[in-house]
């Protein structure tokens, strides 16, 4: 009897304290999740580009909203968009759109940031991104010169697949289904591979491979570090919103660094 006494009192204990500790647990650092997205308004920025469909239409639109609702149970206090820092115009943009004063267009900032933003009642959003060189056609010049195109064959072959792949999935996928599949991790490590595969390109003292895989690097450093400006305390939850090719380094920094706890995507997916 006693021994069943005992059982009871420690299951009533646990049954306590397990939602008590719940409640206490508080950040130790600020918090990260990097969402990797393509360009819904064809901007034609990229090498091979995702022929995006019309994410005005009624039922892209639906799914849009319920995207921005699930990624909202991660609650975040900052949403940083790829725009570059000196873009001040955007936050009119949005003060506007909070006002019912401006019409999102397609680009994934206005469809995915600014409906975010007006979801969490922030009165502001935030920009991070910063471009600097990225000069593909003197690596490809690199590379002929040195018998070096089944290098630059298979980076433009791996990205073209991406480009397919997406191009295909347009046709009968939803919006949260296209993106769960851009943010796992075997695709977005696949993706900084093929940046990596540049790196020998060149010969002698032409480094025209490594020094287009610095640039990359530089600028994702640069990123990370408009993310760090904008993340005030530990208590900040920092949602970034940007193209998929750029999550692995904005992981890896994040993680190396210390500076944020990582959460990934696929936990609210």
């Amino acid at each position: 009897m006693k021994h069943k006494i005992y059982i009871y009192l420690l299951l009533a204990i646990c049954c306590f304290s397990l939602p008590i500790a719940a409640q206490n647990a508080k950040q130790t650092k600020p918090v990260m999740i990097v969402v990797g997205t393509y360009h819904m308004s064809n901007p034609g920025r990229d090498v091979f580009n995702r022929k995006a469909d019309d994410v005005l239409a009624a039922a892209r639109q639906k799914e849009i909203v319920e995207f921005v609702a699930l990624i909202k149970k991660f609650k975040p206090t900052r949403i940083a968009l790829e725009k570059p820092i000196a873009n001040a115009k955007l936050n009119e943009r949005y003060v506007a759109y909070l006002n019912g004063k401006y019409e999102l267009t397609a680009d994934e900032v206005d469809q995915i940031g600014f409906r975010l933003g007006k979801e969490m009642n922030h009165k502001q959003v935030f920009t991070v991104d910063w471009q600097g060189n990225f000069d593909i056609d003197r690596v490809m010049k690199a590379a002929a010169a040195n018998n070096q195109t089944a290098i630059t064959e298979g980076v433009l072959k791996t990205f073209k697949g991406f480009a397919e792949k997406y191009d295909a999935m347009m046709k009968t996928a939803t919006i949260t289904e296209i993106l769960r599949s851009m943010n796992q991790q075997n695709e977005i490590d696949e993706s900084h591979r093929a940046y990596l595969a540049t790196i020998r390109v060149g010969g002698g003292d032409d480094y025209a491979g490594a020094e287009m895989a610095r640039d990359w690097y530089e600028r994702n450093l640069k990123i990370y570090a408009n993310i760090l400006r904008i993340t005030e305390s530990k208590d900040e939850r920092v949602l970034v919103l940007i193209g998929s090719s750029h999550v692995k380094l904005l992981q890896q920094f994040a993680t190396d660094s210390g500076d944020f706890d990582l959460e990934k995507l696929s936990k609210y997916l």
